[in-house]
């Protein structure tokens, strides 16, 4: 949280939590609520919040302190609700499924290739050859990733 400025009676705060309509407006409510403010206005386009306070009746460390306390349980709550990430056996079922997908590539683009052959078809032969190629260099390239892996 950074202060971009500061009056007696008047300061603006700015910090990226400030940006989320739910922090911003907690930490507006709660202010009002506090002795000695007059007035708070947020900013979520730019993640700021000017508040109008007393002086004599509260101060700016007073005011730095309950803002950061506010972001810091906005953060804590957040982060609390935020789902548990998959385990890593869902980054190996994407590779499976990866290979698998690579394996009948080659073995599709294979016969696909032995069979335009046998019609004399060249350019088709060709080009299938040329697939099966780049599926092949896919697959021996993912299978030494694999091996080089030590997690997995």
């Amino acid at each position: 949280m950074d202060v971009a400025s500061h009056f007696p009676g008047r300061i603006r705060l700015r910090d990226e939590r400030l940006r989320k309509e739910r922090v911003a407006a907690r930490v507006r409510e709660t202010l009002l609520a506090e002795p000695g403010i007059a007035c708070v206005e947020a900013n979520r386009r730019v993640g700021s919040v000017l508040i109008h306070y007393a002086a004599d009746v509260t101060g700016k460390e007073t005011l730095l302190k309950r803002v950061a306390d506010l972001l810091i349980s906005a953060s804590q709550m957040r982060a609390a609700a935020l789902p548990k990430p998959p385990p890593r056996l869902a980054n190996i079922n994407s590779t499976k499924v990866k290979r698998g997908a690579l394996n009948r590539g080659m073995l599709a683009s294979l016969l696909f290739s032995v069979a335009v052959a046998g019609m004399s078809l060249k350019k088709l032969h060709s080009l299938s050859g040329v697939v099966f190629l780049v599926l092949a260099g896919e697959h021996i390239y993912e299978r030494r990733h694999l091996n080089l892996s030590p997690n997995l």
